[in-house]
């Protein structure tokens, strides 16, 4: 891995002008020791980098950027390539930054549980209670408002005020056991790891700006409110939208109105968002979050062809039992899905006769005779997604994005 940020950073000095080198060393120095300590840190290891390599693919593959560079002059637009790609380079890297934060405590009480075998000892214990940001502090709030001022300005987003839009992030577990009289103090729950790793970049960004004016020679130089930088910070905080827990926040008051987030792959403001939100939610169908399950996935087919991306990646399980469990997690990870985002689903060969499974395919989907799903798709930003089950233990996810 150290050696793929390695070549990455050429790549990351060619788009930033030597401005932010020792801050991708901390970045890579950061993840080689979260590599070292927790053992499953190499799954989000190679996550951030497969999604980083499928939107560069995108990006400089697809005809509608492309025939934009015709127009950039002096790289003044957003949608030249260093403008962009920097945007990408960050956004893809730096978005899952603060997820160590949601999974400290679970670390924790497995360590808690070992040591507790050496109770003559006097070991100390960890504290296994959930981290959350403290939002009295006036750096976290300044830092919020400045992401709340850009999400503001997005077309096509539910507008929201300030404590509505801090609200949407927090993470509450088991909201809908929550009577909707209960008077939440929302001081003490976390925040979504997208918001944080957000947070932590546009701090990086105020270290950057400070160093950099330190030398009374420069020029000044805008490093927050530079556009590549602005999609960067909104990427990187939305990027879990899907996961957040929209209608329960609403019954309980805490936002009030329903969030939709219509962002446009043809939009200079939601381009990168977009492709955030959708690289990952690719990556979902290629690597197994369920340890318990073995599989064997393989992303066998990528082709960008002018405006439209297509896909295939199998899925083999290596047990017959694991069927069931298995394709009933993949349908409910599709229900959050398509509850937020403009995804198209089908089914081919369902496959089952466990109700469960029938339910949640009908919920979700249409079942399709044929392959007309993956036909020409009827717009831009639509993602269709065709799920195939065959009698070998193997699913055939085939996807067409439309951008």
């Amino acid at each position: 891995m150290s050696s793929f940020f390695s070549e990455l950073k050429d790549l990351f000095s060619a788009y930033e002008k030597q401005i932010y080198p020792e801050y991708l060393e901390k970045f890579i120095d950061y993840e080689d020791l979260l590599n070292q300590v927790l053992p499953e840190h190499s799954i989000h290891y190679d996550h951030v980098i497969q999604i980083f390599l499928l939107g560069f693919n995108i990006l400089t593959h697809w005809d509608y950027i492309l025939e934009k560079q015709e127009n950039c002059i002096d790289d003044q637009e957003f949608y030249c390539f260093r403008n962009l790609i920097f945007s990408w380079i960050i956004s893809s890297l730096f978005h899952d930054y603060g997820y160590i934060l949601e999974l400290i405590h679970k670390h924790f009480e497995e360590l808690n549980e070992k040591l507790s075998y050496f109770s003559d000892f006097n070991v100390p214990r960890f504290d296994v209670s959930p981290i959350h940001y403290d939002l009295e502090n006036n750096h976290v709030i300044e830092n919020l408002k400045y992401i709340h001022q850009i999400y503001q300005n997005l077309p096509e987003v539910t507008k929201l005020d300030f404590t509505e839009f801090q609200n949407l992030f927090l993470v509450i577990k088991n909201l809908k056991d929550i009577d909707e009289n209960t008077t939440i103090d929302t001081s003490k729950y976390p925040l979504d790891h997208g918001i944080i790793s957000s947070i932590n970049y546009i701090k990086l960004l105020s270290k950057v700006e400070k160093d950099y004016h330190e030398d009374s020679t420069r020029e000044t130089k805008i490093f927050k409110m530079w556009d590549p930088n602005k999609y960067a910070v909104i990427s990187i905080a939305l990027h879990n939208f899907k996961q957040m827990k929209v209608q329960e926040l609403k019954r309980l008051r805490l936002i009030g109105k329903e969030v939709k987030l219509k962002l446009s792959s043809r939009n200079i403001q939601t381009v990168i968002p977009y492709l955030l939100i959708v690289c990952d939610t690719i990556h979902v169908w290629s690597r197994n979050k369920n340890s318990k399950i073995k599989v064997k996935i393989n992303l066998i087919y990528i082709n960008v062809f002018k405006n439209q991306v297509n896909l295939i990646i199998n899925h083999k399980l290596r047990s017959e039992h694991d069927y069931s469990k298995y394709f009933i997690n993949i349908l409910k990870d599709l229900k959050k899905i398509k509850e937020k985002l403009p995804f198209i689903i089908s089914f081919r060969n369902l496959g089952s006769e466990i109700e469960e499974i029938r339910g949640l395919g009908r919920e979700i989907g249409q079942i399709q005779r044929n392959n007309s799903i993956l036909g020409n798709p009827p717009e831009t930003n639509t993602f269709i997604l065709n799920i195939e089950h065959r009698i070998d233990n193997k699913f055939i996810f085939k996807m067409k994005i439309s951008l």
